[in-house]
């Protein structure tokens, strides 16, 4: 939105806030600064004032192929993607399951609703599932590992990374993404 600022507050964007959260945050400021701003209007206190060029946007409408996750690009810019399109359209990504269609793998579509940065990196393509401690998930990007924490398998509930790696034939080396991507 370009147009003219009537009212404007500030709200604090927490470290882990996601879309979602952040959505909810705005729908109930932007409740009170709808009252604040019509009474100021009542009252001829309001003087419309132009955005500064350089501090507007204009952004796409989210569409869920936003949420494809490009492994080559860096830790954080991943993450930042996780948490700006949970919940919708969501983050996602492709994993290699067995069998199926009797030509060995084929790729399944596995949601990933939380991560968190690390200091780990290895020689691995972006994308391979890296070994880590007992129960962590660890991906490698284009920059260093993602600890990946929450996640949904297609057709499966969301859960703790630990929970899937538990009941997963997921194996270190492999690549999510899609076939051929990374």
């Amino acid at each position: 939105d370009t147009g003219d600022i009537l009212y404007q507050e500030a709200i604090r964007i927490a470290p882990k806030e996601t879309g979602g959260t952040l959505f909810q945050k705005l729908a109930e400021l932007g409740a009170t600064c709808i009252v604040k701003t019509l009474a100021l209007l009542e009252k001829g206190q309001i003087t419309p004032r132009q955005q500064k060029e350089e501090f507007s946007s204009k952004v796409p409408k989210l569409t869920k192929e936003m949420g494809r996750i490009d492994w080559t690009r860096k830790a954080e810019e991943i993450e930042r993607q996780i948490r700006g399109l949970n919940p919708w359209p969501g983050a996602f990504t492709n994993i290699p399951v067995s069998g199926g269609d009797g030509r060995g793998e084929k790729r399944q579509l596995l949601k990933i609703w939380e991560a968190d940065l690390t200091h780990v990196d290895s020689d691995k393509l972006p994308g391979t599932v890296i070994s880590g401690k007992e129960g962590e998930l660890l991906v490698q990007t284009g920059s260093e590992a993602l600890k990946i924490t929450k996640l949904q398998q297609e057709g499966r509930k969301r859960m703790d990374a630990a929970d899937f790696l538990n009941g997963s034939s997921i194996r270190t080396d492999c690549v999510l993404g899609e076939e051929g991507e990374n």
